[in-house]
């Protein structure tokens, strides 16, 4: 079944970035999976493709983490205003082999990446598209690319 799994979704347009997804390229998955604690869970059709969207964090473990709700910018952060749900993102990618993960997470995308790639499930992955925040050199950024054994786009909403 092709499947994409767009991590943090809820941001901005809400539901579009997924149906943005499923529309490029003529991928018409399936299936597409929407996590962000931000939004409402949901399961709905967007032409061939069954939505669920899940209030929850996609994360290095299943369980909970603190969570700041800054809108645009909200993030896991230690210390973070909020607790909220987690699930791991690599055992995820394991069962569910997407063609495509759109990660757009404010900066969870380096811990995330590294994750994926620990646990083998980058090689699970079609491609990564892939929204940078700031917190490392180009340098450290080329490095987790390279390291990585799927495709990776930079993408932007």
């Amino acid at each position: 079944m092709k499947t994409i799994i767009d991590v943090g979704c809820a941001h901005l347009q809400s539901f579009k970035s997924i149906e943005h997804i499923c529309d490029s390229d003529g991928l018409h998955p399936e299936f597409a999976l929407g996590l962000d604690p931000r939004c409402e869970p949901t399961t709905y059709r967007y032409g061939p493709t069954l939505v669920t969207m899940l209030d929850m964090a996609a994360w290095t473990s299943t369980g909970s983490a603190d969570w700041d709700d800054w809108g645009i910018g909200s993030c896991i952060r230690k210390g973070g205003q909020h607790r909220v749900k987690t699930i791991d993102l690599a055992a995820l990618v394991h069962v569910l082999k997407p063609a495509v993960l759109k990660l757009d997470c404010e900066g969870a995308e380096w811990e995330l990446l590294k994750h994926l790639r620990e646990q083998g499930a980058d090689t699970e992955v079609g491609v990564v598209w892939v929204e940078w925040h700031p917190g490392h050199s180009e340098r450290h950024k080329q490095s987790l690319i390279r390291s990585l054994r799927c495709d990776v786009v930079e993408w932007h909403l």
